[in-house]
């Protein structure tokens, strides 16, 4: 158990690190500023790994968590995670849309589908924390 919390926090922080290098880029050097085939590379690996940070903070607070609740978390977060991870990849790569879009409002419609794609991950561990709770809770009254 205490590997795998090592090991998702590792993970997690390795890919948090790749995203600040692509985030901050320009000031660590990694291209020049008329360089733009540079930093279309680097734009593409930072929104790859935009969510990163996300997983890395949740990985960290359910790091805390008792066996029971643990466990429950990480088999919502397989699924759920990778659900997340491929909607905010999809939606920063913009493979779905061409530019400028309805009325130029591509980036109004990915700011909601980011958040809501973060809200299912939160309100769905939410819910698998709030079931176990409840199933011990059933299991420890007379």
């Amino acid at each position: 158990m205490k590997t795998t919390k090592i090991a998702l926090i590792s993970f997690g922080t390795i890919a948090t690190l790749i995203f600040l290098v692509f985030r901050y880029s320009f000031i660590l050097g990694v291209c020049s500023s008329d360089d733009y085939r540079c930093w279309d590379t680097v734009n593409y690996w930072h929104d790859l790994f935009s969510f990163a940070p996300f997983f890395l903070i949740s990985t960290v607070i359910a790091s805390f968590f008792s066996r029971n609740y643990f466990i429950a978390w990480l088999r919502f977060a397989w699924w759920g995670g990778a659900i997340v991870a491929f909607f905010i990849i999809r939606v920063n790569l913009g493979i779905y849309r061409t530019p400028g879009g309805f009325f130029n409002m591509d980036d109004v419609t990915d700011k909601a589908i980011t958040a809501l794609a973060y809200a299912f991950f939160i309100i769905g561990s939410f819910i698998q924390l709030l079931r176990v709770y409840l199933k011990n809770r059933r299991q420890k009254s007379p």
